[in-house]
């Protein structure tokens, strides 16, 4: 009998702890499977080429391949597939500057002169800060023949040194200039090559053994071949090379900064003190520190594109719904940056 008795209550307290009968949900998690499911069948039939990934409420709902990484070989796309993620480098190099300014190697209020091994009157004024902010002034190398750019992080920096200013320093005027000399900030500062630097602070103590800096070291059989087929970008505006996977653990790390390492522990680039800062335009979004926020969800959900060399990405998280979202695509269709934003604002209305 009491063998019976001590078996009624371990029945019991299982019962306790079993999940939530349907009744118990809300509206919105009673939908989701089913939204899920559409998002999935929405990816293959516009004929999706590339990787989606989708977390919520720290589970794992939508992680596929679809379509060919090599049409020319029929190779297909797999999750360890690894695509340029263009203009969503900036995330990382932001982090990777924040850092320094932490570990007391440079304060984000300093001008940027006193970081660089060379520099111009007209950069005088300009603090590392407002690279970050996009508030520099510097005009977008991207819109020059990069044919005439060296490959060094410094010779970018001389190029756009011999261009004038496109604005006072201190006002918003969003472009790529800003990061790509950041990642010769990096390299002054540490000593280091820039992908060498991030791969040290950030990748490995993060687990992204996929993603890079340089995508002439990536295994060819590796890569995605993007539509239309260029030379990807190699400055640190851009540069980056990752997987959907290892996007996800960017994501849980920004959401939560859920990592060992010492030196990022507790990293609160979705906190007011940082995301505050942004400048917002006309439409509502703010864009700095590598990110881009929008509306009424300043404070919860940040989001980023890129496109480069045939290649698109779209990559967001939401602190307030534990929600993580990285789309990876190499066709110019449909659009990846659309359909990351629709799955976003669909899983965190």
């Amino acid at each position: 009998m009491r063998r019976l008795l001590q078996l009624f209550v371990v029945v019991s307290l299982l019962a306790g702890c079993a999940a939530p009968e349907p009744d118990d949900l809300t509206q919105q998690e009673r939908q989701m499977p089913e939204r899920f499911n559409e998002f999935h069948q929405r990816l293959k039939q516009e004929g999706f080429s590339g990787v989606a990934e989708i977390r919520w409420r720290k589970e794992k709902h939508l992680s596929e391949a679809y379509g060919e990484a090599d049409p020319a070989t029929k190779r297909p796309n797999t999750l360890d597939t690894r695509f340029p993620i263009g203009e969503a480098t900036q995330m990382f190099t932001a982090v990777a500057v924040v850092l320094l300014a932490r570990k007391g190697e440079l304060k984000l209020s300093d001008p940027v002169c006193s970081r660089l091994p060379v520099c111009v009157p007209g950069w005088q004024p300009i603090t590392v800060e407002q690279l970050l902010l996009h508030t520099s002034g510097l005009p977008d190398y991207t819109e020059q023949a990069l044919s005439t750019i060296g490959p060094s992080h410094l010779d970018l920096v001389r190029h756009v040194q011999s261009l004038p200013l496109v604005r006072a320093p201190g006002s918003w005027q969003p472009g790529n200039s800003g990061y790509a000399v950041l990642g010769a900030l990096i390299e002054h500062v540490t000593g280091e090559r820039y992908g060498q630097h991030l791969k040290r602070v950030l990748f490995d103590p993060l687990g992204m053994a996929a993603t890079a800096a340089d995508w002439d070291t990536v295994d060819p059989a590796q890569r995605a071949v993007g539509s239309p087929a260029s030379t990807p970008a190699r400055y640190a505006d851009r540069a980056i090379v990752s997987t959907g996977p290892d996007l996800v653990r960017w994501g849980e790390f920004l959401v939560s900064g859920d990592t060992d390492v010492t030196d990022i522990t507790g990293f609160d680039l979705l906190g007011k003190k940082n995301v505050s800062k942004m400048t917002t335009d006309a439409t509502g979004n703010g864009q700095g520190y590598g990110l881009r926020t929008t509306g009424e969800s300043v404070f919860t959900t940040i989001w980023q594109t890129g496109a480069v060399a045939g290649f698109s990405v779209y990559f967001g998280v939401s602190s307030s719904d534990q929600a993580i979202v990285a789309v990876l695509g190499n066709r110019p269709s449909p659009d990846t940056a659309d359909l990351g934003r629709t799955i976003m604002t669909t899983i965190t209305k």
